[in-house]
């Protein structure tokens, strides 16, 4: 970030001079990162796939078509992914594919996806879920570890990597993402508009003239760094 940045946020010489004194401090214990909004990517290449499943009520004299990515309930629009699905019609499972551990330090061999999801009503049926496999998506278990989205906003997902470098284990593939279904009432215009998986980070936005100009990430650094 440049000086002309801090200035225009704080306002003056004086209050950059203070807040200049309160970054030398935390830089001290922390880790700050400046960079995010020129490297962050769009939600379709972070939450690449979709799975839509065809419920209960929906109209028999429709082809429903393909599973993957088959782009009816959920559509991708503009790098997000916008998702409508008529109550008892079906439901999506908007994901990412992984077959390794994560090789970050910082996140301890746990997954971290944070996303930014709006037009979450009540009693909509929204969940991260994370799936794992065997080698062929046939073999081990398909269980499922489910936290619910019950509100618009941004939410983390942060859960152990299942897949280990013991060759005996039967997980070798997992799958991370959002799951929204129709079964309870009408998704309408749920909308997925940014997404983050990799390190794990906290995301402080930084305003001026009530403009978003940059996002910081923060964390404490290491005891062994």
């Amino acid at each position: 970030m440049s000086l002309t940045h801090f200035f225009e946020i704080f306002g003056g010489v004086s209050g950059f001079l203070a807040v200049l004194g309160g970054i030398w401090k935390c830089c001290k214990n922390y880790e700050i990162k400046y960079d995010y909004e020129k490297e962050k990517k769009n939600v379709t290449s972070v939450l690449k796939h979709a799975w839509e499943h065809k419920g209960g009520k929906f109209p028999e004299n429709i082809s429903f078509g393909r599973n993957y990515n088959r782009e009816v309930f959920a559509k991708k629009k503009d790098g997000s992914w916008d998702i409508n699905i008529k109550q008892g019609f079906g439901s999506v499972y908007i994901y990412l594919d992984i077959d390794q551990c994560p090789s970050w330090e910082y996140n301890n061999k746990h997954h971290y996806l944070r996303i930014n999801i709006k037009n979450v009503v009540k009693d909509m049926k929204i969940q991260f879920q994370q799936k794992f496999w065997g080698d062929d998506y046939e073999s081990g278990g398909h269980d499922t570890i489910r936290q619910d989205i019950k509100e618009s906003g941004v939410h983390i997902f942060n859960k152990k990597c299942l897949i280990t470098d013991d060759p005996d284990s039967v997980v070798k593939r997992e799958q991370l993402g959002v799951h929204i279904t129709g079964h309870v009432k009408d998704i309408e215009n749920v909308t997925i508009n940014e997404a983050y998986y990799g390190e794990q980070w906290s995301f402080y936005r930084l305003f001026c003239c009530k403009k978003h100009i940059n996002t910081l990430l923060c964390r404490t650094k290491k005891k062994n760094n």
